[in-house]
């Protein structure tokens, strides 16, 4: 699977260099208290980066998801 979001620009980001690809680190948690936990862990990441927390409360502009038959 891979998910790609773009934003408008923003000079919160505008010095920002992301050379495509690469784990996003997607967390495959069980539903439950293993997965709240992961979610508070990102969370918290995220809150940590402040890059990452401008980002994440922006609405993207496009997004695409392609998915590949396992095979």
């Amino acid at each position: 699977m891979e998910f790609q979001a773009c934003f408008a620009e923003d000079p919160a980001w505008a010095d920002l260099h992301v050379n495509g690809g690469g784990d996003s680190g997607f967390d495959h948690a069980a539903i439950g208290e293993p997965r709240a936990d992961a979610l508070a862990a990102t969370r918290r990441f995220i809150e940590q980066e402040p890059l990452l927390s401008v980002m994440w409360r922006s609405a993207p502009i496009d997004i695409g998801v392609t998915l590949d038959r396992a095979g």
